[in-house]
């Protein structure tokens, strides 16, 4: 980004946050605020505006104070009589479940509202966890995985839907082991019929989504564990766009960068399976093989986290949340010449690499008919929706963007090109593979 451009950001981004500030101190909400609690610097900042670090005046206790203008609240729901932010519901109905986040106190003010929530200390997000430990081995992962998934079987039973796991939404308590689920900006209601707006980051998104604009809750909220659960195991993300989210069924299995447990690989691979309905639900997942092992305690698993580190996730120079910029390994793009054939063949193996253009070709004989079961996503709105039954035929809206595919083209291999038009992804070794003129 040019200089120049990236100093307009900035500028404008400190005047924001100068206004915000100036709009919280002066609302009438806030003089009981400062009654009874001090806010003593900032902890992080989004579209949402700024997440504040304080305390509780009355025994000292650490908490997190959020800012929420009223122009950026997405969705409103009721508390008694009073019309408040849909965020301040779903906390105030998850309030009592350990693995999510405390709500303890809000506040109304003129422009926006005040929530204030515990703040676990010493503790660190999942995101800046794995980029210390580069990646989780399997013990890890595990404890901490089946942790999220019982927090969010907990919140469909009291009809919450998060729409939003991901590793910066997830706080690790480094004493205790537990987690905490924590930023409901973009909860709502669970229901059985299709959603037809998103709010989560693009990259945790569900293929039928970027197809169809409709999904369900439980099966997106699946598809993002997978791709959660991929990040913790391989320390990154396993698409790198959204051509490469509604593509990667075609290449064949995805890759893992480091040894990985067959039951582990299951389990992913039926996470991000691209047809919806047959990905296990939310309950499936806890009595899959890897899960139901044994595990191992905490105080084990601790000697992963490295010790004197406690002030790197409170650092504001340190590593920015941004998933966005810098996915694509550097491995493959800095050293292509440098044996890239013999990487591969060391990671899968020959009879893989060699088998490539027939999985592709095999894949795209049925990409119409993967398409054709998860059409019903493009229906057009039927009354049955109201009862959360999907319709057994499918009617596609007009101007629904359809998959296209892009054909194998053996001449365009031989020449050095891609078999993928579009944008590669060096996170995805199948499209680096054929690449290759060899094949």
């Amino acid at each position: 980004m040019p200089l120049p451009v990236l100093a307009r950001k900035m500028q404008k981004l400190a005047s924001q946050q100068l206004h915000q500030l100036k709009q919280l101190l002066t609302g009438r909400g806030f003089i009981k605020f400062k009654r009874l609690y001090k806010i003593k610097g900032e902890l992080g900042q989004g579209g949402f505006g700024i997440v504040y670090k304080g305390v509780r005046l009355s025994d000292m206790l650490p908490v997190a104070v959020k800012f929420i203008e009223r122009r950026h609240v997405r969705e409103w729901g009721r508390l008694g009589e009073q019309r408040v932010p849909m965020e301040i519901c779903m906390l105030t109905r998850c309030n009592q479940l350990p693995g999510v986040i405390t709500l303890l106190d809000w506040f109304s003010l003129p422009e926006g509202y005040l929530i204030v929530m515990e703040r676990p200390s010493p503790c660190i997000d999942l995101f800046d966890f794995i980029q210390q430990q580069k990646y989780l081995d399997e013990s890890l992962a595990k404890h901490l995985f089946s942790q999220i998934v019982k927090t969010i079987i907990d919140c469909s039973k009291l009809l919450v839907l998060h729409r939003d796991i991901k590793d910066e939404n997830i706080l690790l308590e480094l004493n205790t082991g537990r987690i905490k689920l924590i930023d409901f900006g973009a909860a709502t209601l669970l229901k059985k019929s299709r959603y037809q707006d998103f709010q989560s980051t693009r990259l945790y998104c569900p293929p039928e989504w970027f197809l169809h604009s409709l999904y369900l809750g439980q099966e997106a909220t699946v598809w993002s564990l997978g791709v959660l659960l991929y990040n913790m195991l391989n320390g990154r993300l396993p698409f790198l766009n959204e051509r490469d989210i509604c593509t990667s069924h075609l290449l064949g299995p995805l890759p893992f960068y480091v040894p990985v447990s067959r039951e582990a690989r299951e389990l992913l691979t039926q996470c991000l399976n691209f047809d919806p309905f047959l990905r296990p639900s939310l309950e499936q997942l806890l009595t899959h093989p890897w899960l139901t092992k044994t595990e191992i305690e905490w105080n084990k698993l601790n000697q992963h986290y490295k010790n004197g580190e406690e002030e790197y996730f409170e650092d504001e120079e340190k590593i920015k949340h941004s998933h966005e910029s810098g996915l694509a390994s550097e491995e493959y793009s800095n050293n292509s010449k440098e044996g890239e054939e013999d990487k591969a063949q060391k990671m899968f193996g020959g009879c893989y690499i060699n088998a490539i253009p027939k999985i592709w070709a095999h894949n795209s004989s049925q990409a119409n008919r993967r398409n054709a079961q998860t059409a019903h996503f493009g229906c057009q709105k039927h009354r049955d929706d109201e009862n959360g039954e999907i319709p057994p035929y499918s009617i596609l809206r007009p101007g629904l963007r359809q998959f296209e595919l892009c054909p194998y083209n053996q001449e365009e291999t031989e020449a050095g090109g891609s078999v993928d038009s579009g944008t590669s992804s060096a996170l995805h070794s199948p499209r680096i593979m054929l690449n290759n003129p060899k094949f």
